[in-house]
């Protein structure tokens, strides 16, 4: 039998894990096209300052039945002990702050609201319509919170950013609420965080490179970067031809694409030839992402109190209208909270979904850094003193 040549396209987890299991069962002949200069894909850990962040993915989301945590937590290089992210403190954007007992009542209806799975499934819209109407009737009929409409709806609007960052959704109006059950979750703690060196430390694990760096995996001599795919011709019978954009060209009996629902639906219409069967395409276009975007900024010291792991930002509508002060950075309304760092105690992360999003990434870092810092002195500046962002 002729041993089998095969293509990956893409060097993010996914390419490097199927090439893992390649060389792992004895098949030799394998290479990765990587579009980029780097391995990981979504998984994208930087230094800053003097310690790391995580760009990309970076929790272990669960513990049974989380193939990561199973191969990481016997390493000890994971940290299960409780993230309470849902106590961060909530302050408006008049300066003022909701007390701990009404904001605690108010996440408890939210994640109840979430985790009600019988009624979401019967729900033929989508999850915001769900979200919004089940929110409503908790709060006049069930549980009776005597709350202003200017506060329930300022809450509601950061819940929806805070689950549109989970979802991965520029809105929840686009999630459907049947589909939403059909994610599941792995049992456990789902903010399990890496002790160091963030979450690149599965790409070491899919190498093998622990606990005995000698058994390491060849997979990165088998990687050619900078070699965007463009066309994939699999008309021949018993062999794929890939051709990309600087026109090198590379022939295999088999082919794996594991690029990102992004390249996809961009490319898909003109990356296969033959073109894909219509299921596989009607797939791709049906399926839905968003844009979710971290801001990290340090400072010269640690000025919120360590056991708070960060602020929800709660805009009145009043504010959003006069933002004038603001540069014209429109985005920065969108910001919905900042929050510790693990392992970095002066290191704070912004968190913004949505084309707001996209329309930061047009922002230099300066405008950046000095948005946030009008950003923070608006909400919290009444209550502490905030240094000069340092980065």
């Amino acid at each position: 039998m002729e041993t089998p040549s095969v293509i990956i396209i893409g060097a993010g987890v996914a390419g490097i894990s199927a090439a893992a299991q390649l060389l792992s069962e004895g098949i030799k002949n394998v290479i990765i096209l990587e579009a980029e200069n780097r391995i990981g894909g979504r998984v994208n850990t930087v230094d800053f300052e003097n310690g790391c962040v995580d760009l990309g993915a970076e929790w272990v989301h669960g513990q049974e039945g989380n193939i990561v945590y199973s191969m990481a937590n016997p390493l000890d290089l994971l940290d299960d002990s409780p993230e309470e992210m849902t106590k961060s403190q909530c302050f408006f954007s008049n300066g003022s702050k909701l007390d701990s007992q009404t904001s605690d009542k108010l996440i408890n209806i939210c994640l109840k609201i979430m985790y009600a799975s019988d009624r979401k499934k019967e729900f033929t819209g989508s999850l915001g319509d769900y979200f919004m109407l089940r929110f409503r009737e908790i709060l006049c009929n069930e549980e009776k919170v005597d709350l202003s409409d200017e506060i329930s709806e300022a809450y509601l609007d950061w819940f929806q950013k805070f689950q549109n960052s989970i979802d991965c959704a520029d809105t929840w109006f686009e999630t459907s609420a049947q589909g939403h059950e059909e994610y599941w979750e792995c049992e456990g703690n789902l903010l399990v965080k890496w002790k160091k060196g963030g979450f690149s430390n599965i790409i070491d694990l899919i190498f093998k490179k622990y606990p005995n760096s000698y058994e390491e995996l060849p997979i990165k001599e088998k990687i050619l970067f900078n070699k965007e795919v463009k066309l994939i011709n699999w008309s021949d019978e018993g062999i794929v031809k890939v051709t990309c954009t600087d026109d090198s060209c590379y022939q295999a009996t088999h082919v794996i694409v594991t690029v990102s629902l992004g390249v996809l639906k961009e490319n898909s219409a003109k990356f296969f030839d033959p073109p894909l069967p219509n299921d596989k395409l009607n797939a791709i276009e049906g399926l839905g992402f968003g844009t979710v975007n971290k801001i990290f900024i340090k400072f010269p010291y640690r000025w919120w109190p360590d056991d708070c792991p960060g602020f929800n930002l709660l805009w009145e509508q009043d504010a959003k209208e006069c933002m004038k002060d603001m540069d014209n950075q429109d985005w920065v309304k969108h910001v919905f909270g900042f929050y510790s760092v693990y392992n970095n105690p002066t290191i704070m992360c912004g968190w913004i979904v949505g084309s707001p999003s996209r329309h930061m990434e047009l922002s230099s870092v300066e405008e950046v850094k000095e948005s946030c810092q009008q950003l923070l002195t608006r909400f919290l500046g009444h209550s502490f003193v905030i240094p000069p962002i340092e980065a």
